[in-house]
């Protein structure tokens, strides 16, 4: 009888196991396109969330150039649920959107440009567009199971 409790007991973990492996395995995808306009670079990372409320990847191509704008856009056919978060980080852990990406519009784009906030050492505060030449990691977050968008950057 003893024996019989465990042997449940293992198969009810191992089963467990395979349920958070399968679970866990559906990240959702991110796919890149590049089109260059002129001396500017339109870079869409096309993302659609999994199972699990998210959706991660990284960008297969260098991403180089100054970041001159930002946009988030919802899939309307797919549309995520609202006030869902993005963040695009450089190979050092580096929010590229500086933030920007939190509680986006289920409904409507975005738009922005991002940098890096510089102050004088007084009253004056200025921006300066992040320059990039990394790999990117997106992240999408509580954006609903089986959503989509893009995140779409212009570089110069």
């Amino acid at each position: 009888m003893r024996e019989e409790k465990k042997i449940a007991r293992i198969l009810a973990g191992v089963a467990f196991c395979s349920l958070c492996l399968t679970v866990l395995a559906d990240p959702g995808t991110v796919v890149q396109t590049n089109v260059v306009q002129g001396p500017v670079v339109k870079t869409t990372l096309t993302w659609a969330s999994g199972t699990n409320n998210y959706a991660s990847g990284d960008s297969p191509y260098y991403v180089r150039g100054t970041v001159q704008r930002v946009e988030i856009v919802p899939n309307l056919a797919s549309f995520p649920s609202n006030a869902y978060d993005v963040t695009l980080s450089d190979e050092n852990g580096v929010d590229i959107l500086a933030g920007l990406g939190a509680d986006a519009s289920s409904n409507t784009v975005s738009c922005f440009c991002p940098g890096l906030v510089c102050t004088d050492g007084g009253a004056t505060t200025s921006m300066v567009p992040f320059v990039v030449n990394d790999i990117f990691s997106l992240l999408v977050t509580n954006c609903g199971n089986s959503r989509g968008g893009s995140v779409v950057l212009y570089l110069k």
